[in-house]
């Protein structure tokens, strides 16, 4: 059940483009410097092994490291994971995470707990539950 199977190419106007090494896309064209400044970062993340820019719709999960990239100014993407909770604050992108991600959080330490369960009512970030069909489709990509 691959999403980008049936893809086909498109035409974009005249952007600003980055080559990644790790997209389905031989192109990722940005509609500012900021995306091309987080496609850049999650290229270059050890942790990421694959990733896509939405051209549909602009919805994203954040996983537990985003939550800690956020508040860890040592870390590279630091500063691009601040904006891009920024953007999404301001209804540009729509931000989701998992019920298992907030168990996470919840487990953290505090101040940190809190500081990043606070992170999901400032952005408007919504949680997504486990149901039958996110079980089946797992099953089905972890065969």
């Amino acid at each position: 059940m691959n999403a980008y199977k049936n893809m086909r190419p498109f035409v974009v106007k005249d952007q600003n483009y980055i080559l990644p090494k790790k997209s389905v896309f031989n192109k990722i064209i940005g509609d500012s410097g900021f995306e091309l400044e987080f496609a850049a970062f999650l290229d270059n993340c050890h942790d990421v092994i694959s990733f896509a820019k939405n051209y549909i719709s602009i919805k994203f999960y954040i996983e537990t490291t985003m939550f800690n990239y956020y508040f860890d100014n040592e870390r590279d993407g630091h500063v691009a994971t601040i904006s891009m909770f920024e953007a999404a604050s301001h209804g540009k992108y729509e931000g989701y995470t998992s019920e298992y991600v907030l168990l996470e959080l919840k487990n953290a330490h505090e101040p940190k707990r809190s500081n990043m369960l606070n992170l999901i009512d400032k952005y408007n970030i919504k949680t997504l539950y486990l149901t039958i069909e996110i079980e089946q489709l797992a099953t089905f990509i972890y065969k």
